[in-house]
């Protein structure tokens, strides 16, 4: 539990830094000024970047909150042709964004050990000059999140365990002292791993 809250904590903390970042680097006009980063551990992101991810997550609320019920979830609309190796379905689709929603964006290595996912993630990763490859089933991770509202037909009830976890997050975002802003125009940098287990 000690765990889970300081994962809370840090995570409210980037997203709180991440606004402050970008009201303070506001132009007259009222747009962001481009380049806008915050630190973290030392290491520089882009807030764009951070909140543009958070967004995407944000649409896994369409998934059930039950494990059993989200494994049989389903996109129930035509997405477009992965244009793979395999033989890529509908329910690879929805697996992977199980897999996804479980375990989280990037973490593979967790959502290949799932037994659970196992006819999915069976097909990723190939060998030698095959798709999909790591890049590409990122690619089409983010293509299914940020289309997901679009994808299925509707959202099931929230359970409350799940509604306990956003009303947690949402108490740390009034509370201060976590990562320091650095709003000079930099490129992050290769800590984005570091946000994985965050984002």
């Amino acid at each position: 539990k000690q765990w889970y809250q300081r994962r809370v904590a840090i995570t409210a903390g980037i997203h709180r830094k991440c606004k402050e970042a970008e009201e303070y680097a506001m132009n007259i006009d009222g747009t962001t000024k481009k380049g806008t980063t915050i630190l973290v551990g030392g290491c520089s992101f882009s807030t764009s970047h951070i909140t543009g991810r958070e967004e995407m997550l944000n649409n896994l609320d369409i998934l059930p909150g039950s494990s059993r019920e989200r494994l049989s979830w389903r996109i129930d609309k035509k997405t477009k042709p992965a244009g793979w190796d395999v033989e890529w379905t509908g329910d690879d689709d929805s697996l992977l964004i199980v897999g996804v929603y479980e375990h989280g964006l990037g973490n593979w290595d967790k959502i290949m050990a799932n037994t659970k996912l196992q006819s999915m993630t069976e097909k990723i990763f190939r060998e030698g000059d095959q798709k999909p490859k790591v890049e590409h089933v990122q690619t089409r991770a983010e293509y299914l999140l940020k289309n997901l509202p679009k994808l299925v037909s509707k959202s099931p009830t929230k359970s409350s365990r799940k509604k306990q976890k956003k009303s947690d997050i949402k108490s740390y975002f009034e509370k201060s002292d976590e990562p320091q802003v650095d709003t000079k125009k930099e490129k992050s940098t290769d800590c984005d791993s570091a946000l994985i287990p965050l984002l």
